[in-house]
């Protein structure tokens, strides 16, 4: 009866050995998955972060491209007033300075 009783806890522990060894079996793909879960959601999270960052750069690059565009044709613009304002001033001294002269056309 002894040796059954040996036997019988040897066969336990075996089993037991063996559910430990089956369980943690099928745990592992579990938690490769989740870990492969953990690592998709990372590399989507850093991608959206890329993305983000670029469409921001891309914003203040453009806002700043305009403001100097914006700039550069408000100068034009003076210039041009500035242009045609010397360009009457010359005109009426002229007109002035001739006043009063006929001519032999």
């Amino acid at each position: 009866m002894k040796k059954s009783m040996k036997e019988e806890g040897g066969t336990l522990k075996f089993h037991a050995m063996e559910l430990m060894k089956l369980s943690s079996a099928l745990q592992t793909p579990n938690s490769k998955l989740r870990n492969s879960q953990r690592a998709s959601a990372l590399v989507i999270t850093l991608a959206i972060l890329v993305l983000v960052t670029v469409l921001v750069l891309s914003l203040f690059l453009s806002v700043t491209s305009e403001r100097t565009e914006s700039a550069a044709a408000a100068n034009q613009g003076d210039a041009e007033r500035l242009a045609s304002g010397v360009v009457d001033l010359v005109k009426s001294t002229i007109t002035q300075a001739t006043t009063g002269y006929k001519s032999d056309a």
